[in-house]
């Protein structure tokens, strides 16, 4: 199993493009995706894993919450005693949010993201902060190969963590006792070798 971990604090730079080749895409990146990014270059280094490699990616819910300050102080006084309901959200909320933005807060856009860098087609799926879910999903893969998983999580103070491992399903031998209180993070900076 190859497995890395990166955390950065808020106040720190991520080198994204010293491992990017699509660097029109980073004005869709969060810090996530950045770090995302980083690790996904540290595991393979010179070397792209194979196309059709199964990917899993975890995300912890995006706490983004400068987006949405930002969004809520453009209201007027009087839109913002409105009481929030879908029409309101789609009126005056939705024609205020950059589209460059509104990909920021997809859910699947690192995950996305880091398939079209490294030309991943295999299977994929996305959970929302679930150690389970990416271990499951390695032991039921009937990939004949190692299958890629990853984990990250954006801050609300703009901190950021991302962990990825390339793993065989016979390597989860050592974690059927898993949880689903268990952050999938941790998996990930506890296995570093």
């Amino acid at each position: 199993m190859k497995v890395i971990y990166k955390k950065y604090a808020a106040s720190q730079d991520i080198p994204v493009f010293d491992y990017v080749t699509k660097r029109k895409l980073t004005k869709y990146h969060t810090r996530e995706t950045m770090a995302a990014m980083v690790a996904m270059g540290e595991l393979y280094k010179d070397q792209k894993p194979p196309a059709d490699m199964p990917f899993f990616y975890s995300t912890g819910e995006l706490e983004y919450l400068d987006y949405y300050r930002e969004l809520a102080m453009s209201f007027t006084e009087e839109e913002r005693n409105t009481p929030f309901t879908g029409l309101f959200a789609v009126d005056k909320a939705m024609p205020r949010m950059s589209p460059l933005d509104q990909f920021k807060i997809m859910r699947n856009m690192t995950q996305c993201l880091i398939s079209i860098e490294y030309g991943l087609k295999g299977d994929n799926a996305l959970f929302l902060d679930s150690l389970q879910g990416l271990l499951l999903a390695v032991k039921i893969s009937d990939y004949d190969g190692p299958v890629l998983i990853g984990a990250g999580k954006l801050y609300s103070d703009g901190s950021t963590a991302c962990g990825f491992a390339e793993m065989l399903p016979d390597e989860l031998t050592n974690f059927s006792m898993v949880s689903p209180h268990d952050d999938p993070l941790v998996f990930f900076k506890q296995n570093i070798q």
